[in-house]
């Protein structure tokens, strides 16, 4: 079967083939044909490599055929290829139906395109010149010139010689032969066509050859063979052969070649061999190969608006690479029977080195979030997060940290200690088996097991805009040795001063209740976070709030940040209807529409927004009004 439908579902896109089942003589009554078990060694199932639909169908009386349709599923699962292949059986009844007894069974291959992370290797070049000169490949005098007299023995050529060859399974050879000229003046150049070779860490030419030379009383020439890489702008020397150096390799026993161009790299890299002689001996090369290897590329920019969605099924492992830049992020085993559904992968902050955590401990700037459509609190799973060697460079790793929010923010810290690796040459890899549910994560200095208890439980922190100026509230549940709270505020959520410290209660298990009143804030948004330190002078940050203060007749907008229902506070405008607007930060009109007021204020469900910056436009029959919004 060809598969050539493509739709797509969400996190598991699937092709479509329509195959019709016939049968061979039409049925007097109607029959029932059912579908017998598929036989490989791919699996059946919505979820898993393919679907049948329907896997059983009457055929009416005088039908001879009906379509069923064969959906196979694209997964982000390693798994080589595998086939299915269907056959039907006619349950009783139907009177004199018959089977059809050709072209009634339906194999479909399943090529997988999903690859490990690592070093892909791929075949640049593979010249053994048995098709003669290849193609894209240039002769040239010396002067540049695309010679006249290409015919052999004048200029390089792929024959056969007999009982001459370097590689007994590839008969022909390339070959530059100056023998057979007389006493006048051989000097070609051969070139080979243009490769791309960008972004390889490795790149290896390698050939068999035999350089002979004429070496004797009365010769007046010196022959000389080289070969030149061209690295972009420049042909550069790499191999010199000349008659002091006598021969190189024999018919029988030709010497191995093996050069390096990675120095050379570029995105046209050409080789050349060029011969000069007068009536002295030959050059034979033959299998003229150029391997390269490209490292898997790894993400480093924050996806949260287009993560990385693959399915995360039973006792499966995905790899996830992001849908825009293809670049690696991710790779979990699913170690239960647990189904997670379709799991997203997102990194949502980035940046080079550690910051601060809990107590004296760092995290890496740059952390991960996994969202799977059904979490399991107890689930099985092997993780492995994917860092450049400049993530990490000079920062101490002993464990994965994962927190229930926010790899800041959350409120329940724990560590796994796994395995660091060097991958892909130069970059890291972490991986960690985990029996708790996925959140976020980070890779930590931490060397405890054990869950982490935080000194400051935080239940709430968030603030809002009064006539008296910004009022800011947070409850903590548990408090552990907690010394004091610094306020922050910042008028670019960047740049944070000190403006107040507040007394904590220490040690405390009750729900504690804390305010503080900013009546020195900027018209706009004013930014506030908490820095709460314990008795050991080990501190940690809050979430970021924002708060924007208004002029009277301004509109005020809660909460910011928002994440599902916006609500929108008209001041003193008195108006019934508006016109409401919000802005993406690209300029695009992601909502227009016209409100009705209630109670002074207007309701708008903005969930579906992805998480950014967005200006708010409220306009009455007297007003336009403007304010920033962000979303999560």
């Amino acid at each position: 079967g060809i598969i050539v439908d493509n739709t797509t579902i969400k996190s598991l896109p699937y092709f479509e083939k329509k195959v019709t089942i016939k049968i061979n003589k039409t049925p007097s009554q109607p029959v029932t044909i059912t579908l017998n078990p598929a036989t490989g060694n791919a699996t059946q199932g919505s979820t898993n490599d393919y679907s049948i639909s329907p896997n059983s169908f009457v055929l009416q009386a005088g039908a001879l055929s009906q379509d069923i349709t064969v959906r196979v599923y694209n997964d982000s699962y390693v798994e080589g290829t595998e086939s299915f292949n269907l056959t039907y059986t006619i349950n009783a009844g139907g009177g004199d139906a018959i089977a059809e007894a050709n072209g009634q069974s339906h194999t479909f291959i399943i090529n997988d395109n999903d690859i490990e992370p690592g070093m892909i290797t791929t075949e640049l070049m593979n010249e053994n010149f048995n098709g003669g000169i290849p193609n894209g490949w240039k002769i040239f005098k010396n002067d540049g010139i695309t010679p006249d007299d290409a015919v052999y023995p004048k200029t390089w050529a792929a024959i056969k010689i007999t009982n001459a060859a370097l590689d007994p399974a590839s008969p022909n050879l390339l070959i530059a032969n100056s023998d057979a000229t007389g006493r006048g003046l051989w000097d070609k150049i051969i070139e080979s066509s243009p490769i791309n070779t960008l972004g390889m860490t490795s790149i290896d030419l390698s050939f068999i050859e035999f350089f002979k030379v004429y070496n004797t009383a009365g010769d007046t020439f010196d022959e000389l063979g080289t070969l030149e890489v061209w690295n972009g702008s420049a042909w550069i020397n790499i191999l010199t052969h000349t008659e002091a150096g006598g021969n190189v390799g024999q018919i029988n026993a030709p010497f191995i070649r093996k050069i390096s161009l990675v120095p050379y790299s570029n995105a046209a890299l050409k080789i050349r061999f060029r011969y000069t002689a007068s009536w002295d001996y030959y050059w034979l090369i033959d299998n003229v190969k150029i391997i390269g290897q490209t490292a898997t590329q790894i993400q480093t920019e924050v996806n949260s608006s287009n993560p990385a969605e693959a399915y995360l099924g039973p006792n499966e492992t995905a790899i996830y690479y992001d849908p825009t830049s293809g670049k690696l992020l991710a790779k979990i085993k699913n170690l239960s029977n647990h189904n997670y559904g379709s799991t997203k992968v997102e990194i949502d902050r980035a940046g080079n080195g550690v910051t601060d955590w809990f107590g004296n401990y760092k995290i890496t700037y740059k952390t991960f979030k996994v969202t799977p459509t059904t979490n399991n609190a107890n689930g099985k799973y092997e993780i492995t997060f994917y860092y450049k060697a400049s993530e990490i460079a000079g920062a101490t790793i002993n464990s994965m940290g994962k927190n229930s929010d926010n790899i800041l923010n959350g409120t329940s810290v724990k560590l796994g200690i796994g395995t660091g690796t060097t991958v892909f040459n130069n970059d890291y890899a972490y991986t960690v088996t985990f029996d708790t549910g996925f959140s976020s994560f980070g890779l930590s200095d931490a060397t405890s097991l054990q869950p982490v208890a935080l000194p400051v439980t935080l239940v709430d922190f968030k603030g809002k805009n009064t006539p008296d100026g910004n009022s800011l509230n947070w409850i903590t549940s548990n408090e552990i040795n907690n010394d004091y709270f610094i306020i922050e505020k910042s008028n670019d959520a960047k740049n944070f001063i000190e403006v107040e410290k507040v007394v904590g209660f220490g040690n405390t298990n009750e729900l504690k209740n804390y305010n503080y009143l900013d009546n020195n804030q900027i018209q706009g948004l004013n930014y506030y976070r908490l820095k709460q330190y314990d008795f050991n002078g080990n501190y940690k940050y809050s979430k970021t709030i924002a708060i924007n203060s208004l002029q009277n007749n301004a509109i005020s907008i809660f909460p910011n940040p928002v994440m599902s229902d916006l609500h929108i506070a008209l001041g003193s405008d008195k108006a019934e209807m508006v016109d409401l607007k919000i802005v993406s930060a690209t300029g695009e009109f992601v909502l227009q529409k016209t409100s009705q007021v209630r109670d002074n204020a207007i309701n708008e469900a903005v969930e579906n927004l992805t998480t950014g910056i967005y200006q708010v436009i409220v306009t009455s029959k007297t007003n336009t009004y403007n304010a920033k919004m962000f979303k999560q």
